[in-house]
């Protein structure tokens, strides 16, 4: 054949494995035996990832496939017996290629839905709290939806400026407006002789009516403590919307006189759609 394995040595080769008789054999049942292998491969893999997880179970398939490759190599050496290790292999590895993209998608699926339930429960609660005022006072009930458009509005506008375009995000956009409605729930706790009052409050009155900014944040403390939230961003921004959405700028509002940039984003806001819809309706 060439000047490293001449014909004349393959030949002697040749001649004393047939006076040996040590031949390679590949039984009839080699392909049966092969393909209950692969076909075995999928539901071992699957078991694999069930029960160890992604990590260990690609190392027990790694394993598993080491295993066969010795063992065939092993079979070969010792009774010359050729059983192919290269489909149960290829089987393994594309059975858990396969089984870790679809944990994978699956746990995203369940991490999409328990996000998208947990939005939709929050939303529940917000229109809750928001219909809730609006059974105390119908105007107010209409006041605060009309605050939720207008707040989407005003933040889409100024998500553009350079101080507020790190704050305004889309997703903080639609976290405001849908809190927007929620400044004023502290009025389920102003009795309804002031509340509905027709005419104009006395003093007496209004410092009544002032104290709805914290009835409002105290239902919200009440309920964060009772659940056992020790820190949420939901539930800090919705406190700012009900207890600063009264305060100004010059620090002559209430309940607490913040004045400037004390006042937080969210109740600045709030502000402005609340005075902007008391001026425009009637």
């Amino acid at each position: 054949l060439d000047t490293t394995y001449p014909g004349v040595e393959l030949h002697a080769t040749v001649t004393d494995t047939i006076l040996r008789g040590d031949f390679l054999s590949r039984p009839l049942a080699a392909p049966a035996v092969e393909l209950v292998l692969t076909l075995l491969a999928g539901p071992i893999a699957g078991l694999a990832v069930a029960l160890a997880g992604i990590t260990w179970g690609a190392a027990m398939l790694g394993a598993a496939g080491v295993g066969l490759w010795l063992g065939a190599g092993w079979l070969l050496g010792s009774t010359g017996i050729f059983l192919s290790p290269l489909y149960p292999i290829a089987a393994l590895g594309v059975s858990f290629t396969a089984l870790t993209t679809a944990s994978v998608l699956l746990e995203r699926g369940r991490a999409d839905g328990a996000t998208r339930n947990l939005r939709q429960t929050r939303d529940l609660l917000l229109h809750s709290l928001t219909s809730l005022t609006g059974t105390r006072d119908r105007e107010t009930g209409t006041h605060l939806l009309r605050t939720q458009q207008y707040m989407q509005v005003l933040c889409e506008a100024l998500a553009a400026h350079p101080r507020f375009r790190d704050i305004l995000t889309p997703d903080a956009i639609g976290l405001l407006a849908r809190l927007a409605p929620i400044h004023d729930i502290g009025k389920v706790g102003v009795p309804d002789l002031i509340l509905r009052k027709p005419g104009p409050l006395t003093e007496a009155e209004w410092r009544e009516m002032r104290r709805h900014p914290e009835y409002g944040h105290q239902v919200i403390a009440d309920a964060q403590r009772r659940a056992g939230i020790r820190d949420d961003a939901l539930l800090r921004l919705a406190k700012d919307v009900v207890s600063t959405h009264h305060e100004w700028w010059d620090g002559t509002g209430y309940p607490r006189g913040l004045t400037g940039e004390e006042i937080p984003v969210a109740g600045r806001l709030v502000a402005v759609v609340d005075v902007y819809d008391a001026l425009v309706s009637k």
